[in-house]
């Protein structure tokens, strides 16, 4: 279980799925990436 996950400038062009099974994430930096589109549904009912 993490509780903070940072990964900026990694070349991400998506948002990690196994994101969405991260019930204690407080922080998660994904700036400088490529993730382009839409925000998932999941992302929104994360307490971030």
């Amino acid at each position: 279980m993490l509780r903070e996950l940072l990964l900026a400038s990694c070349n991400i062009s998506t948002f990690p799925a196994f994101l969405r099974s991260q019930e204690s994430l407080d922080n998660l930096g994904l700036s400088n990436n490529q993730i382009s589109g839409a925000i998932p549904n999941w992302v929104w009912k994360k307490s971030l």
